[in-house]
């Protein structure tokens, strides 16, 4: 039986519910169909047709002395193009460099034992708060261009404790997760 898997970046019950506060803001004027808030995550990397056997092997592959401390500066709303509709992602105006060697590392791996193929996109690191979002106005940028709606007054500063392998089951309802390992990250003392 194959499977849909991804790697994430997991927030706790608190900060899953602090990410998603952020767009319920009256003055954001678009409509959306908003993810719940148990839902949100960071994905690492995306694996969508992975055989149930290999779920081992992709645990083996995170070896917890090289996890890096991460903390992410999260600090705007932005709507990402989809076609006539969008997206609406929680993002960091900075790369943090941590991050940038844990998913670099993890596709490496991934790559090595045939289980991803090269991403040709760059990475780049969101929480996605919500899907068919509609803008009132479409923003004059390039259709395809990432638009930031606004920037958060109070930047969230996610110190991330964990990270998952996670199933992922598609359902009428929308997506359902199921997590089947996760690693402690490093934090300060």
């Amino acid at each position: 039986m194959r499977r849909r898997l991804f790697f994430a970046l997991w927030p706790s019950q608190e900060e899953q519910r602090l990410f998603w506060s952020t767009a319920q803001d009256p003055r954001l004027n678009f409509s959306a169909r908003f993810l719940a808030p148990e839902t949100l995550h960071l994905t690492l990397a995306f694996l969508p047709s992975v055989e149930e056997e290999q779920t081992e092997v992709l645990i083996s592959l995170v070896e917890r002395p090289l996890l890096p401390m991460i903390l992410l500066r999260l600090d705007r709303l932005l709507f990402q193009p989809s076609g006539k509709e969008g997206l609406l992602w929680l993002t960091a105006a900075d790369f943090c460099p941590c991050l940038a060697y844990l998913v670099e590392s993890l596709q490496k791996r991934l790559i090595r034992f045939g289980l991803l193929a090269k991403e040709e996109r760059p990475f780049s690191p969101h929480i996605t708060l919500a899907r068919r979002v509609v803008l009132p106005r479409r923003p004059e940028k390039g259709r395809r261009q990432p638009v930031v709606l606004r920037g958060l007054a109070q930047p969230i500063d996610w110190r991330v404790r964990e990270m998952a392998l996670v199933s992922s089951e598609t359902l009428p309802e929308g997506s359902r997760y199921t997590r089947l390992a996760s690693w402690a990250l490093p934090t300060p003392a």
